[in-house]
C-alpha cells in the first residue's frame, strides 16, 4: 500500500510485483497453492469525476481478469492508511480463514519468499540475541488512548467470538519485521508523518512498533488486532504505530525484530550485478523501491 498516487501505484507498481517476484510464486505450482498475493486499492477521489471513474473501472476491470484485486470503498488517501490495513484484516479473517500466517507488505518492496518461508518455519528462541520483545504500553500512552475505546467489554465481537477481557493470548502471539525503538511523534508540520499536540501530547509514545513496510504475523494474531481496533473511536492513521505497535502493547504481542529487514535501500547491499548477489539473497524485505529499480532488481538475481 505505497502513498503515492493510485494511477502511480496501479500502473507500475501492480504490474512490475505481478512480473518479479510474485511470478517465483505462480511459477511453481507448489507455491501458488501454498501463497496468496492479494492488492488492496481504494476508490479515487478527484476533482476530474470522469478521470476518477476511469480509474476506477480499470481497477475493476484488472480484478475481473486476475482476481487478485480488493477494490475496497474507501478513499485512496494516506490519511485512510489504517482503514485499508483494517479491510485487508478482515477480507483474510472473513475469505481465507484457513490461513495459517498473513504479511502486510508496502508495493514498493522486493520480497524474497525463499527467506519467507524459512522465516515462517523457524521456531525462535526468546532468550536469543537477535530476539526483542515488547513491554507494555507506557502509563503516558494509556492515558491518552485508553478514552479511545467504546464501553464494549461486556459485548462478544463478531470476528472473535469472545469479549476484549476474556480474549486469551496464545503464547507464541508475535509480528515479525523491523521494529521501530522508541519512538517520538513527528511535529513537523510538512511530513506526512506529523502528529499534532492536540491530537497526542507526549513527547514519545511509550511501545515499539513494527514498520508498516513488512509485518509478518500468524493469522490469529490478525484477528485479535482487528477486534480490538475495530473497538476503537478513533484510528490514529499512522497504520504501522497504530496497528504494529500500540495494539500488539495493549495485547502483549511480542514483536520480533527482524535484521534481514530493511525499510530503505540504505543498508541493504543491493547488488549492481550478478557478481555481488550473495549478501542480498539473504534479506528478507527492502522497501522504497522504485517500479524500474524493482525490474532491475529481478532482472539481475534471475
Amino acid at each position: 500500500m505505497r502513498r503515492n498516487a493510485l494511477c502511480v501505484s496501479f500502473e507500475l507498481y501492480i504490474i512490475q510485483i505481478r512480473n518479479t517476484w510474485a511470478s517465483y510464486i505462480h511459477s511453481n505450482p507448489s507455491l501458488d497453492n501454498l501463497i496468496r498475493i492479494i492488492f488492496i486499492v481504494g476508490k479515487q477521489k478527484n476533482n476530474l469525476r470522469i478521470w476518477s471513474e476511469n480509474i476506477d473501472n480499470q481497477v475493476a476491470q484488472e480484478s475481473e481478469k486476475y482476481g487478485d484485486i480488493l477494490h475496497v470503498d474507501i478513499i485512496d488517501a494516506y490519511v485512510n492508511i489504517t482503514a485499508k490495513s483494517m479491510a485487508i484484516f478482515e477480507w483474510i479473517i472473513t475469505k481465507c480463514s484457513n490461513a495459517q500466517f498473513l504479511m502486510k507488505l508496502d508495493d514498493d518492496v522486493f520480497i524474497n519468499i525463499e527467506i519467507l518461508l524459512k522465516e515462517i518455519n523457524l521456531n525462535y528462541d526468546i532468550n536469543s540475541k537477535n530476539v526483542n520483545f515488547i513491554s507494555k504500553a507506557s502509563p503516558l500512552a494509556e492515558s491518552f488512548w485508553k478514552p479511545l475505546f467504546r464501553p464494549f467489554y461486556s459485548h462478544a465481537h463478531p470476528i472473535e467470538g469472545t469479549s476484549f477481557k476474556s480474549m486469551k493470548i496464545h503464547e507464541k502471539s508475535f509480528i515479525k519485521g523491523h521494529v521501530i525503538y522508541n519512538p517520538k511523534p513527528i511535529r513537523k508540520e510538512f511530513s506526512k508523518w506529523y502528529i499534532p499536540s492536540k491530537i497526542y501530547s507526549h513527547e514519545d509514545y511509550g511501545f515499539d512498533y513494527i514498520a508498516g513496510c513488512g509485518a509478518l504475523m500468524p493469522l490469529r494474531v490478525a484477528k485479535l488486532i482487528y477486534a480490538v481496533s475495530s473497538c476503537l473511536n478513533n484510528l490514529l492513521f499512522i497504520d504501522d504505530i497504530f496497528l504494529f505497535g500500540y495494539i500488539p502493547s495493549l495485547l502483549g504481542i511480542q514483536l520480533i525484530d527482524l535484521p534481514n529487514v530493511f525499510d530503505d535501500t540504505k543498508n541493504a547491499n543491493i547488488p549492481k550485478s550478478k557478481h555481488d548477489i550473495k549478501s542480498f539473497q539473504e534479506n528478507l524485505l527492502v522497501a522504497q523501491l522504485e517500479p524500474t529499480e524493482l525490474k532491475e532488481l529481478w532482472k539481475i538475481l534471475n
